[in-house]
């Protein structure tokens, strides 16, 4: 796979809705650069896909439904991924407590920002306090990998690294 395929997964992930973690985009950029190597073996160029179908896009979309059949199926099982999370946050410098089943973020280091999990879909980013604002998706697994991964994707979105899937909406 080569840093274009992963470019492309990264430049259509930011026109769907979410917020897509590394894995997720590392998974739909090594499909891509797959597609287009059977496009290859049969002589079709990469630049050819874009006449049938957004190729990069439709890999995002197939990787990433996958990770809501591990959702937690209990708020115990939420809680203690909840834990994880706020604890990968902390480690990386941003403070981050749990209370109940949303982790929220210190305001100095992103006003506003709180993550859940959504009972049987998945981590979900929130604007606002008390499940006010806006709710979007967060593509990840539901384990300690998946906290990590969610820390990493919430703390460059709170400094302007990614772009805000709240400001799309």
């Amino acid at each position: 796979m080569s840093g274009a395929e992963r470019r492309e997964v990264e430049q259509a992930a930011a026109g769907l809705a979410g917020l897509y973690t590394e894995p997720v985009l590392d998974q739909a950029a090594a499909l891509l650069a797959d597609l287009y190597a059977a496009g290859d073996r049969h002589g079709v160029a990469p630049s050819e896909w874009g006449g049938v179908t957004h190729l990069p896009q439709a890999c995002v979309m197939v990787a990433h439904p996958r990770y809501r059949d591990t959702a937690p199926q209990t708020g115990e099982q939420a809680a203690a991924l909840l834990d994880e999370l706020a604890a990968a946050l902390t480690a990386r410098g941003v403070p981050a407590t749990r209370d109940g089943l949303q982790v929220t973020l210190a305001r100095d280091c992103a006003a506003g920002l709180s993550i859940t999990i959504v009972h049987r879909s998945g981590w979900a980013l929130i604007s606002g306090a008390a499940h006010s604002g806006p709710v979007i998706t967060i593509y990840a697994t539901h384990d300690a990998d998946g906290a990590a991964a969610v820390a990493d994707a919430v703390i460059a979105v709170a400094r302007g690294q990614r772009l805000d899937p709240l400001s799309r909406r």
